[in-house]
């Protein structure tokens, strides 16, 4: 009997899985503070460490990283609407740590005053109790594997959206973003096809309040001080300006002008920036989603040219 039910149950889940992965759901795991803990605990001392917001989790695709560079293993460690000062703090005060740090440092996220702080403080929670837990490690294995086997944990897929979409005769559409066991969270939708409105770009506008010259100052010396730390156990910190396009580019640009925030923060950093990205790959002719988040179909070639980038400046060091 029980051999009959986990035959019907086995075929039940592989009809689920085939039917959802034909409409374009893929499996992928939470992109919570558990899994960020989890990817966090198996940085090692040479590891190559990504550090940003949600751009860097949709445009550097550590397959494509591991393929350029094989000898160092690299870790996504971005945090959705965060700033990278403060886990770029966290990887600072690590000891053990002495790889490299390529930090997605974007004016908009860096230099906004108004950042909660609340998404990095229960990552760093849930870090903490991930290494002192082994009921917690376990727990958060099963979370990732999982999902990350079958397209059951899309927020679309409840049970109210599924009735609602029989009775409406509507399925639900796959989400945006993906996340994958390694963090990669590309952009599935083009935008250039589903344009955003105008409302979201006045949102953009107002959203959060510029650092002061103080305030920058002030968070810049944040910065240096743990690219001195990382730098004295001779790891490297590099930071790159992530590919924006269109109105979303000329917004922040506009808000927080190069020559009050970029340019000042590579005056004052004695680290390497990567400020070319749009010169070097025509960064106008990259589709960038929503203008934020670069588009999936173009992340293979931008990891490609930013692990060799990183690559030679490492060696050349």
């Amino acid at each position: 009997m029980w051999l009959a039910a986990v035959v019907v149950a086995g075929v039940g889940v592989s009809l689920w899985t085939v039917g959802w992965r034909a409409r374009g759901f893929t499996p992928g795991v939470p992109n919570s503070a558990s899994v960020w803990a989890a990817m966090r605990a198996r940085v090692s001392t040479k590891s190559v460490v990504i550090l940003g917001s949600s751009r860097a989790q949709a445009a550097i695709d550590p397959i494509v990283w591991e393929e350029v560079w094989p000898e160092r293993p690299v870790y996504n460690l971005a945090l959705v609407a965060t700033s990278p000062v403060p886990v770029l703090e966290h990887v600072a005060q690590d000891r053990s740590f002495s790889g490299i740090a390529v930090v997605g440092f974007a004016p908009f996220f860096v230099f906004n005053v108004d950042q909660n702080p609340s998404i990095f403080l229960e990552a760093a929670a849930a870090y903490d109790e991930y290494r002192l837990s082994p009921s917690r490690r376990l727990e958060t294995w099963i979370r990732q594997w999982l999902p990350s086997a079958i397209p059951l944990r899309h927020p679309t897929l409840n049970w109210r959206s599924l009735v609602g979409g029989a009775v409406l005769r509507v399925m639900p559409d796959p989400p945006d973003f993906t996340t994958r066991d390694d963090r990669f969270q590309p952009l599935a939708r083009d935008y250039r096809e589903h344009p955003l409105g105008s409302d979201d770009y006045e949102q953009f506008r107002l959203d959060g309040r510029q650092a002061s010259p103080f305030q920058r100052d002030s968070i810049l010396r944040r910065v240096q001080s743990s690219v001195d730390a990382i730098q004295r156990r001779g790891g490297t910190v590099l930071f790159v300006m992530l590919p924006t396009c269109g109105e979303r580019r000329s917004i922040e640009n506009e808000r927080y002008p190069q020559t009050e925030y970029w340019d000042v923060a590579q005056q004052v950093l004695d680290a390497p920036f990567l400020s070319d990205v749009h010169a070097e790959l025509n960064g106008d002719s990259w589709r960038c989603a929503e203008g934020s988040h670069l588009y999936v179909g173009d992340t293979g070639a931008f990891t490609r040219w930013l692990a060799s980038t990183v690559r030679s400046i490492v060696d050349d060091r």
